[in-house]
């Protein structure tokens, strides 16, 4: 049984991972554009993806996470930067507007269907 949850939770793991970029993507296309950017999902999904390379600095303890979440943060701000076409104080505005947008969501999806999970 132990193999059998190892696999469903990677299986679920990479479902959620992608349905994460996907929306993430989206989110940071649409405020992009709306502070006058020129970017699509396409482009976003591409600068998200990139940013993730530095997910294998978790594998240091301690500091590894700490490297990985700064160097994603700097990746994804020059990345929204260079994808929309505007400076770099847009990018950042871009990332905060963003991150506050998918929080709400989050937020509203999660009391939706907390009666459901338990």
């Amino acid at each position: 049984m132990c193999i059998r949850d190892s696999i469903r939770t990677a299986i679920s793991t990479v479902i959620n991972t992608i349905i994460g970029w996907l929306i993430v993507s989206a989110v940071f296309a649409f405020v992009a554009n709306a502070l006058g950017g020129k970017t699509n999902t396409g482009e976003m999904l591409r600068v998200f993806g990139y940013t993730q390379i530095f997910q294998v600095l978790n594998i240091i303890p301690c500091l590894g996470a700490i490297a990985a979440l700064v160097l994603s943060i700097i990746g994804a701000i020059i990345g929204i930067r260079e994808a929309a076409e505007f400076s770099t104080g847009k990018a950042v505005l871009t990332g905060v507007i963003g991150l506050v947008i998918l929080f709400i969501v989050g937020m509203v999806v999660g009391l939706i269907l907390s009666p459901f999970l338990g």
